[in-house]
């Protein structure tokens, strides 16, 4: 807490509702820099995770590396990359996410 920054992880399974990984991280973005305060959030992402690294960078989250054989893989004893990737507060809160926030997390009324 010291310094302000976190790294999330945010794993949905197969078959998850549309919408419920954006769902979840614009309500973690409201908790994390407004009840807590903090400064930026961090992503980690392997590299062929397509779908991950196609959402982290729609939610404004921005590219700050590529971590060269940073992660052992268990399954094959290899190490793969990973892609850091950076949110300060108002790229989360920018216009695009708001509307999102809007859409995914406004209650509706069924009819």
């Amino acid at each position: 807490r010291v310094h302000r920054r976190a790294e999330v992880l945010c794993g949905i399974l197969p078959g998850a509702p549309v919408g419920l990984t954006a769902a979840a991280m614009l309500m973690l973005f409201v908790f994390f820099f407004d009840a807590m305060k903090f400064n930026k959030l961090i992503s980690l992402v392997y590299p062929e995770n397509t779908q991950s690294l196609k959402s982290t960078m729609h939610l404004g989250f921005r590219t700050e590396g590529r971590l060269q054989s940073h992660a052992l893989d268990p399954r094959t004893g290899g190490f793969s990359d990973i892609i850091q990737f950076g949110l300060l507060k108002a790229d989360a809160f920018r216009d695009e996410n708001k509307r999102l926030m809007r859409r995914l997390l406004t209650p509706r009324i069924i009819t």
